[in-house]
């Protein structure tokens, strides 16, 4: 018996299966997803059977030398796996090493007992209360496979609960005989969206794969979903490659979230998995946030997603009252415009109040907290950070967080201010406004409503797009108005675009092997910070997105068989500084 397998030699030219023989020892053990190791030039290397076959056309093919029996790839995955790598120009090794956690042999002995699950949860929440909310949720129970993008009313009252929304969801695909997925950005999110499910679904059925577990916990509960003992399973970047038996619903929050990014090449992102395995596995499809990225907006544009969202008139009437300043307010010596005194002071009069900072530096949100303890002598004055996060607060008093690090308030903060626009919105990649909405919107979330006096100060340029969104509430406006500008531009999501970056002859080379193609060449060119370093764009329409993708692996391909010993770093659709 011959076994077809993937094997992880570490160069982009042979991504490709090799032919092994099956030991005879090893009869019944091997089957295609199994991990096996192989001899492959003078080493064992690592690898996956992709299929069994009868005979190979290589000669004389070497054994197999080690084979682990748990099929930890099913047939669904291995196609999911190859069609991400060829998305994104990687191989198929390279994926897998993201997808699937490193083997714990003492797991692999875990034996679970049949399960009978009572009925899922299926009753009212939170996204009923959006126009096409009861279709959505309907259609999964009946089956079906629903696509949209659910904006989610930046509000503490039950509109906002994104969490309930999800676990009912969830609730509705279970209820089908189907199974679900769960891809949020960090372990808070997993912690929330798990106890909402666990409340609709059976415990015992649902699998959690996070950053923040060792990894018995996480390939034990891989297992889980492998062998079919889990119907839910909720994680962060990783959980998006998991195998579910009968997958009817993936659903994603924030998408926009840059943890969302793998920063290992070949880089994938959980929207484009997630937008792959819906069309691979023909399942439902739901990406929800208090705002929308463009990448979203051009699928919603193109009617591949239905829109799930209230108008902004209905959720300014459930939200704080938001208003801006320039920051240029009366003289004195604090830093801080007077509007942000008047706001804190009036807010503490009620309860907590949130002062939101991007300054993540200590020099940055340490001031800011130093000028709330000189401003406001007697109040209790708490610092959230990364290396500090609080979860959350109560009774009267000032938090300072950075990005991420919000602590929620019993009933919502009375007011909260917004520091930092001018820095947010003019810094130079291209998400810097849609990641501003992103980031504003996530603290107006945290704050009482307006008709309960709770108020949101944005410290920023009134005349900016994000920070008037902000201010109207209006996050699928901006969207389209930023997806509009992107289009006229000539950048992602628009189009796809390639970068590559490296010494000057090896970034000219790939010129060569890319031009001639119809593609739109920008450079080569000197690196503004780096004359040492060589940098080239190629633009190619959104229609040719998978051409781009095979043309720059074509490049990579040739350059590992030419053992070019040049510098070359190359990114799909770069939008971080110094690439565009």
């Amino acid at each position: 018996m011959i076994a077809r397998c993937y094997v992880d030699v570490g160069v982009p030219h042979l991504d490709r299966v090799f032919d092994y023989v099956v030991p005879e020892a090893m009869e019944g053990l091997v089957a295609p997803g199994v991990r096996v190791k192989v001899p492959f030039s003078g080493r064992k290397l690592p690898g996956y059977v992709v299929e069994l076959a009868t005979e190979s056309e290589v000669a004389d093919p070497s054994a197999i030398s080690w084979v682990s029996p748990e099929i930890v790839l099913p047939f669904d995955s291995m196609g999911l796996l190859r069609a991400v790598a060829d998305h994104c120009a990687g191989s198929f090794m390279e994926v897998a090493r993201l997808a699937v956690p490193p083997r714990q042999a003492a797991v692999e002995k875990t034996q679970w007992s049949a399960l009978e699950l009572g009925a899922p949860d299926v009753g009212p929440s939170s996204v009923d209360l959006y126009p096409t909310g009861e279709g959505l949720r309907r259609s999964l129970r009946d089956g079906g496979a629903p696509r949209a993008s659910w904006l989610v009313a930046p509000v503490i009252s039950p509109e906002g609960d994104w969490a309930d929304g999800f676990a009912a969801l969830v609730a509705d695909t279970v209820a089908s005989s189907r199974s679900a997925l769960v891809v949020v950005p960090d372990g808070a999110d997993v912690a929330r969206v798990l106890a909402a499910v666990q409340k609709r679904v059976d415990p015992r059925a649902v699998a959690v794969l996070s950053a923040d577990q060792g990894p018995a916990a996480r390939y034990r509960h891989y297992l889980m979903a492998t062998r079919g003992r889990a119907k839910v399973v909720v994680g962060t970047r990783a959980a998006a490659y998991v195998p579910l038996k009968d997958l009817g619903l993936i659903l994603v929050w924030d998408d926009a979230d840059h943890s969302m990014r793998d920063q290992r090449f070949p880089y994938p992102h959980v929207r484009d998995i997630a937008a792959i395995r819906a069309a691979w596995e023909k399942c439902g499809l739901v990406f929800a946030s208090h705002s929308r990225s463009a990448a979203v907006q051009a699928w919603v544009e193109k009617d591949w997603l239905a829109r799930l969202e209230s108008t902004p008139s209905a959720v300014r009437y459930l939200a704080a009252r938001i208003t801006a300043t320039d920051g240029a307010g009366k003289p004195g010596s604090s830093r801080l415009p007077h509007e942000v005194f008047e706001v804190v002071r009036a807010g503490l009069r009620s309860g907590p109040v949130l002062v939101w900072t991007p300054w993540a530096s200590a020099s940055g949100a340490m001031s800011v907290e130093e000028e709330m303890r000189a401003a406001f002598r007697g109040e209790t004055v708490v610092y959230s950070h990364g290396g500090w996060p609080i979860a959350e607060v109560e009774g009267s008093q000032i938090v300072v967080a950075t990005p991420g690090c919000e602590p929620r308030a019993e009933g919502g903060y009375a007011a909260a201010v917004i520091l930092g626009g001018t820095s947010m919105v003019g810094r130079s990649d291209l998400e810097a406004g849609e990641e501003a909405v992103r980031r504003w919107l996530d603290v107006v979330s945290l704050v009482r409503p307006g008709r309960d006096g709770g108020t949101v100060l944005v410290v920023g340029p009134l005349t900016d797009r994000a920070v008037q969104a902000v201010v109207r509430l209006d996050p699928a406006g901006f969207a389209a108005r930023e997806l509009g500008e992107r289009r006229e531009a000539g950048l992602p999501p628009a189009v796809r675009m390639a970068g590559f970056a490296g010494d000057a002859g090896t970034v000219e080379a790939a010129r060569e092997a890319l031009q001639n193609r119809g593609w739109e060449l920008l450079g080569p060119m000197q690196d503004l910070d780096d004359p040492e370093v060589t940098r080239l764009l190629v633009r190619a329409p959104a229609a040719q997105a998978e051409g781009l993708a095979g043309g720059v692996r074509e490049v990579l391909v040739q350059r590992s068989s030419s053992r070019d010993k040049g510098k070359l770093v190359v990114r799909l659709d770069p939008d971080e500084k110094g690439w565009l």
